[in-house]
């Protein structure tokens, strides 16, 4: 888990979201094993019950905390709608597992860690993610037009592109996530955009490598191999503390209000 003193740090630069949107990167390595086994030709059941094994022990190796729960259970269940041949919906089991958690404990929709955790994926699945496949897929149509005399070619975005399609991503994930940012801190991080162009790429390099050196020193004691880990980390808090730096890095704007949120939201 990562101190409290990064916590805060991640707080005031206005990118405590990564930590919950990092939850769902559980979900991505358990799906790629997932379909890794697939391409195995194992049947759902098996590969849902080993890449569900994984998911569980990743959750537990990362502490089980609100967005580790929330990730690991919407695994499971995408894993368990494949197994009994029924569609998934991100949305829906996403309510699903927060019905549970509230459920369990009451009082969690007053914790920060559940609201960020479920308010900033559902941003990611309701706005963001749509967003970025729209841009995708009018690149890909503008392609097709271009080179439509060319047989057996695939398209793949240019540099551009890509770029392009994270800074929407990144975006939509800041402007979903401001104003329960303001609501909850009072105050408003000014170049939180550009930090979640630099660092939210690296969260998932992390995470795997933290995944792949937690299960080498299961069996052999090299604790050298998480160092990348520890970089990673030093650098993601040297640049929030250098945008904190800079002039007017935070708006103090107080409670907006309910009225506000809502019309936020809304709009």
């Amino acid at each position: 888990d990562m101190s409290e003193d990064s916590q805060e740090l991640f707080q005031m630069a206005g990118i405590i979201h990564l930590m919950s949107v990092s939850g769902t990167h559980i979900g991505l390595v358990s799906m790629f094993f997932y379909r890794f086994l697939r391409k195995r030709r194992l049947s759902f059941g098996v590969s849902g019950l080993l890449a569900g094994l994984l998911a569980l022990f990743y959750g537990t190796m990362c502490g089980n905390s609100i967005p580790t729960i929330r990730a690991v259970g919407s695994f499971l269940v995408m894993a368990l709608s494949q197994t009994l041949g029924r569609a998934y919906d991100g949305r829906s089991a996403l309510s699903f597992m927060a019905m549970l958690q509230l459920i369990d404990n009451p009082m969690a929709i007053q914790d920060t860690a559940f609201l960020f955790s479920y308010g900033a994926v559902f941003f990611l699945l309701s706005m963001a993610l749509p967003i970025q496949k729209s841009y995708q897929k009018m690149c890909r149509e503008r392609w097709e037009k271009r080179h439509r005399s060319y047989g057996g070619h695939r398209y793949r975005p240019n540099l551009k592109e890509y770029l392009f399609s994270k800074a929407l991503l990144a975006l939509a994930i800041q402007f979903g996530t401001l104003p329960l940012v303001a609501a909850l801190f009072y105050e408003v991080p000014v170049y939180v955009f550009l930090l979640n162009l630099i660092l939210l790429p690296l969260f998932p390099v992390m995470l795997f490598i933290a995944l792949i050196g937690g299960l080498i020193n299961l069996f052999l004691p090299i604790p050298w191999i998480l160092l990348p880990c520890h970089i990673l980390l030093y650098f993601m808090e040297a640049t929030a503390s250098i945008s904190l730096r800079f002039p007017f890095a935070r708006i103090i704007v107080g409670y907006p209000g309910l009225s506000r949120i809502l019309i936020a939201y809304l709009a």
